[in-house]
């Protein structure tokens, strides 16, 4: 008998399996920043993919909801996907944006790391920066995913961290 034959029990077996497999999926590690005319806004995300590049050029990532950085999102013209470089500084941020460093705002907490000169807080230190502004939210569940129109990307050095197994690492030698 197939364990999807089993109704409830299965759920809740699968949920647990789902996490569990999901964890060791290796993601990028980004975050999200806006601005509005009051207010700065940022999160951590490791949803974070490219969907199109032709004929423009379109990346996606998802947000759990409620959340004030999406109804920033909602209102900005525009926004920064900032993909992490693979630094203490940029772990220090990622734990700060998710609220895993308890309450603070990030912004004043370390202000030396953002450039607003462009009317955006764009991090520094960064392996990529992504400007953005929204095409599309779509609801699942209790998330929405955006899509989102890449107006320009600023590269820069240093390779990218990711989150995996509940942990951020620095990606190894490619395999030959």
């Amino acid at each position: 008998m197939c364990r999807g034959c089993l109704g409830r029990r299965f759920y809740s077996t699968t949920v647990a399996g789902f996490k569990a497999a999901m964890r060791e999926v290796a993601s990028p590690v980004a975050i999200v920043t806006t601005q509005s005319a009051t207010d700065k806004g940022g999160m951590t995300i490791s949803s974070f993919s490219s969907v199109s590049v032709s004929p423009e050029a379109m990346i996606s990532f998802n947000m759990q909801t409620p959340t004030r950085t999406l109804a920033l999102l909602e209102k900005a013209p525009k926004f920064a996907v900032n993909v992490l470089n693979s630094s203490q500084e940029s772990m220090q941020l990622a734990l700060a944006f998710s609220g895993q460093l308890g309450p603070m705002n990030p912004f004043e907490k370390f202000p030396r790391l953002f450039d607003e000169s462009a009317g955006l807080p764009i991090l520094k230190h960064c392996s990529s920066t992504f400007i953005c502004e929204i095409a599309n939210i779509v609801p699942v569940q209790d998330h929405r995913i955006v899509v989102a129109r890449v107006i320009d990307v600023l590269p820069r050095m240093g390779g990218s961290m990711c989150y995996q197994a509940r942990r951020f690492h620095i990606l190894g030698e490619a395999l030959k």
